[in-house]
């Protein structure tokens, strides 16, 4: 007991410092911004593919309404053989009347805009409201109202990037160029479907960054408290054991005193005055020991408390230790957990970066052949 210190807890060390993992969480997060500067450019050229689409349809609606001027003028003459190629360029016949206008709703929506029946041709486009075009929701149903069902969409980027593929390679080795804007629309709609699933990805990581930080934080607040408790019991192992030693003092000193009031006074007297004496002393010597026996004894006695005490402490001290080191494990292991899906996400966002880059190119060589290819025929 005397030799024996406080029950102490080392902490073996292994933790890995959180700025690493706030550092990586920031460079996932400035990649993912990137990437999402990067699919707005592409919504932006689907915004731009709409556009184009409405200017089209303008001007074929024109057309329409000049050949419509020509049926009621007299038969063409040699100066009038000018219009005919408007007629080719609507792909209709001179004798095509007007669609019929849809009746009045009764509801309060706006009736929507009647499409004319295709023809075949490059002009051919579809019809978008400035409320369709600001919202992309609605923009993306008609676009793909007009470009006809298509596959059920999951929750795989790999497949929207096999599509956009697919739709790339179709529309740089299409032969029939009236079908290179419907192309091109399913290669915007394809994009805005990436851009969501970029959009969820990056949702899906800021919400583990969170998870991740209030772990810290949790952490941080069960290690300081076990740091308070530990630093709180061994300041009172260090209050017992001084109090140990001020009661083996005192003991030590009792015991001196007693030793030294129970040697005879003297052995070497002789007669009967001398005896006297001796039994006077020897009387006031035990009357003298009783109030120091009495005092031994509360001492033992409060050395009996003071042991029994210390051993409580001890078992309380090995119960923390074993709850501490329960604790330990279970956040290393959920630290351990959340570094794997770190490096997950980061080689996936790696991965998806490479192969972005290299749709992009792709992407850049074939939408230039195709437009080398529309000069040409032009």
């Amino acid at each position: 007991m005397e030799g024996r210190g406080p029950y102490r807890i080392y902490d073996p060390g292994g933790s890995v410092p959180s700025g690493e993992a706030s550092a990586a969480f920031e460079r996932l997060v400035k990649e993912n911004s990137r990437l999402k500067e990067k699919m707005q450019g592409i919504k932006m050229l689907g915004e731009l593919l709409e556009e184009s689409q409405m200017e089209a349809t303008r001007l074929r609606q024109k057309a329409e309404e000049l050949v419509k001027d020509n049926e009621l003028l007299p038969p063409p003459s040699p100066s009038l053989g000018s219009f005919d190629p408007l007629a080719e360029l609507t792909g209709k016949d001179s004798n095509v009347t007007a669609p019929p206008t849809a009746p009045a709703c009764p509801s309060d929506k706006p009736a929507p805009v009647q499409k004319p029946p295709s023809s075949g041709t490059s002009s051919e486009f579809e019809v978008v409201t400035p409320e369709e075009q600001n919202s992309p929701e609605s923009s993306s149903h008609a676009n793909a109202m007009a470009l006809g069902p298509l596959p059920h969409e999951d929750g795989n980027l790999m497949l929207h990037l096999q599509r956009l593929e697919t739709t790339l390679s179709v529309c740089a080795e299409e032969p029939d160029h009236s079908q290179l804007f419907t192309h091109l629309g399913r290669m915007a709609l394809e994009f805005n479907r990436l851009a969501s699933k970029v959009h969820k990805n990056e949702q899906r990581t800021s919400i583990l960054q969170t998870l991740c930080e209030q772990l810290r934080k949790e952490n941080e607040a069960l290690k300081a408290k076990l740091d308070k408790g530990l630093e709180q019991r061994d300041q009172a192992a260090e209050r017992l054991r001084e109090e140990n030693l001020e009661l083996k003092k005192l003991l030590m000193s009792n015991g001196n005193k007693e030793g030294a009031s129970g040697q005879p006074g003297s052995p070497k007297m002789e007669g009967t005055g001398k005896k006297a004496v001796a039994g006077q002393q020897q009387a006031s010597v035990t009357a003298g020991k009783v109030p120091e026996v009495a005092a031994l004894g509360a001492a033992e006695k409060k050395v009996k408390m003071l042991e029994q005490q210390r051993s409580e402490l001890l078992e309380v001290n090995k119960q923390w230790d074993q709850h501490f080191q329960s604790m330990k494990q279970q956040y290393e292991q959920k630290i351990t957990e959340l570094r794997q899906k770190l490096a997950d996400l980061q080689k996936q966002v790696t991965d998806l970066e490479a192969e972005r880059e290299q749709k992009q190119r792709d992407f850049d060589r074939k939408l230039l052949l195709a437009k080398s290819k529309i000069e040409m025929e032009e």
